[in-house]
């Protein structure tokens, strides 16, 4: 008796520290735009800034700075198409890769190419690599919104969630939007005072 006791008391204990230990790779969010700006939760936890870098893009052959992001946990490798909603035309892509370049197996970064056909002002305006579609591909995905302010959302097999902002406005261009309303709003105070 005291013998079965004891193996249900052990299954009731193994369960219990199965509930409640953690999974082996934490789930996180990264938020990011195609200027290097981002925040990362972590568990659910709060968002904490991260910041993504121009750096050396493994996954093809010769020298081509990227915008690239260091994520917090491995994610599977490969690429990500993301699509214009009108015309279904490819505008931007996100590859997870590792230092080796790998496009399957574990990645422990995400690259951030975005179309360069209309210029560059923006740290991912890179184009596209020639090898695109080489290894695993998920998606594609469909940006929403107006034009200037696109953003899409890419969540991975796991429960990894991308919130990606495509043609993010420059730093400069909002300080002259600001600008341009503060004029606006002091020109009738100025009326006033003056008579």
């Amino acid at each position: 008796m005291f013998a079965r006791m004891n193996r249900v008391l052990t299954l009731v204990a193994t369960g219990v520290v199965l509930a409640v230990a953690p999974s082996a790779h934490a789930f996180f969010t990264l938020n990011f735009d195609e200027n290097g700006n981002g925040s990362v939760s972590v568990n659910g936890g709060a968002f904490v800034p991260t910041v993504g870098v121009l750096a050396d893009d493994p996954s093809q052959a010769g020298v081509q700075l990227v915008l690239t992001y260091t994520l917090p946990e491995p994610v599977t490798a490969g690429t990500v198409q993301v699509l214009e909603p009108v015309t279904g035309g490819l505008t931007d892509a996100i590859r997870f890769t590792n230092a080796t370049g790998a496009l399957i197996g574990t990645a422990d970064r995400m690259i951030f190419y975005s179309d360069n056909a209309e210029g560059v002002d923006a740290l991912a305006d890179t184009g596209f690599p020639a090898n695109l579609t080489s290894g695993a591909q998920g998606g594609p995905v469909t940006e929403v919104g107006l034009e200037g302010h696109n953003t899409f959302q890419f969540v991975a097999g796991g429960p990894n969630i991308y919130n990606g902002v495509s043609d993010a406005p420059e730093p400069g261009t909002l300080f002259l939007l600001g600008m341009g309303l503060i004029s606006l709003l002091a020109r009738p105070m100025t009326r006033r005072w003056a008579r």
